[in-house]
């Protein structure tokens, strides 16, 4: 039999062009698939990633979509499920349960939570939550200084609270109301919306801010609102046939948002979302996915989206 040569498949600027959009089809240099390697800390070279390790023990033993990297060094991770909030120190890594929330109404898991002007907030069903952030460094800490129930939402969203800080206010969704903590003094309603839309996410654009809704999982309808956060009302809107605007992705004076749970990304121009890429995968009634409102970011550069599938029935 003759020798045959190998057969070379050159890898070639893998980390120019991302994901393609399905494993049949896609752009220049763009790869389906390329999972355990580092593609960015030395350009030009393709390295394995280094292995995921446990940081927390069994200390976070629930659920966490909402997190606060503080100004006194420590990081706060928040139970979606119960009022559990654990403390990560920032100069031992030691992991803690530093306090259980208990709210006088509505559910205890953490729906928002984000430090302003020194002060660490976050919400429950019913109740916004505070505390100093220098008076909250261990479990004695929060236990003397915590001011649980500090303030009242009016609709008590069951499912989201997001936050965002835009002209030195801090912006709360509740439902169709957007609620604003200025300084110390919290304000319920400082916009409305039109029902049944509930505020699912939020971001920034310019000076302004951004209002991503949601109704449930069976309306294929959403609208994503500007605001100048000072007119008696949003300033545009635009409606897309989506399952909700799920995510505002930070990246460098461009907008993303995912919407929609078939991996739908678009770009927001100022005024209009444009679609402009999937998330690759086969997607179907019983099989699809998307982004918790939380669960992006823009580190040295590089944007970071944690995008979760779900199998109906599994």
């Amino acid at each position: 039999m003759a020798n045959q040569s190998p057969t070379i498949i050159p890898i070639d600027n893998y980390n120019m062009s991302g994901l393609s959009d399905s494993k049949f089809s896609g752009g220049k240099y763009s790869l389906y698939r390329i999972c355990g390697f580092d593609l960015h800390s030395c350009p030009g070279v393709l390295k394995v990633a280094q292995k995921l390790t446990l940081d927390s023990g069994s200390t976070v033993d629930e659920f966490v979509k909402c997190q606060v990297t503080s100004t006194n060094g420590n990081t706060y991770h928040f139970s979606s499920t119960s009022g559990k909030i654990w403390e990560r120190n920032g100069t031992t890594g030691a992991w803690s349960l530093v306090y259980t929330t208990s709210p006088a109404a509505g559910t205890a898991g953490c729906s928002g939570a984000r430090e302003y002007q020194g002060y660490i907030y976050w919400a429950t069903q019913s109740r916004l939550h505070r505390i100093l952030a220098t008076d909250g460094s261990g479990a004695a800490a929060w236990t003397a200084n915590a001011a649980p129930n500090w303030a009242t939402f009016t609709n008590a969203d069951p499912s989201f609270h997001p936050m965002v800080e835009q002209n030195l206010i801090l912006y709360i969704g509740d439902a169709n109301l957007l609620a604003q903590v200025e300084e110390s003094t919290f304000t319920a309603d400082a916009l409305d919306i039109a029902e049944p839309l509930r505020i699912k996410c939020l971001g920034k654009i310019s000076t302004d801010v951004l209002i991503g809704t949601y109704v449930d999982d069976h309306i294929t309808k959403s609208q994503v609102f500007r605001w100048n956060t000072y007119s008696v009302s949003f300033t545009t809107s635009d409606e897309i046939p989506e399952v909700g605007i799920n995510c505002f992705i930070p990246g460098d004076n461009v907008v993303y948002v995912q919407a929609g749970i078939q991996g739908n990304i678009y770009v927001y121009n100022g005024e209009q979302l444009q679609l402009y890429k999937r998330i690759p995968g086969e997607y179907s009634p019983t099989e699809y996915g998307r982004m918790f409102p939380n669960a992006a970011a823009n580190f040295n550069g590089k944007i970071l989206m944690g995008f979760s599938k779900y199998y109906v029935g599994e």
